[in-house]
């Protein structure tokens, strides 16, 4: 192994520290992007279902 065990873990730490930092943004708006295209989907559906039969309406 060409580096010695605290370099390494050193190096490590920094990688999954600068991994985490880029990540946990693309993190946030890849749930944010799924919330928004769930609650947008079920908002078409109920819409749909609404117009399908508008005497029932909001349920």
């Amino acid at each position: 192994r060409p580096f010695s065990v605290p370099m390494d873990s050193h190096l490590l730490y920094g990688l999954s520290h600068g991994l985490l930092a880029v990540a946990s943004p693309g993190l946030c708006l890849f749930f944010r992007v799924i919330f928004v295209s769930t609650s947008y989907s079920r908002l078409i559906a109920l819409r749909r279902r609404i117009l399908r039969n508008p005497t029932r309406g909001w349920r």
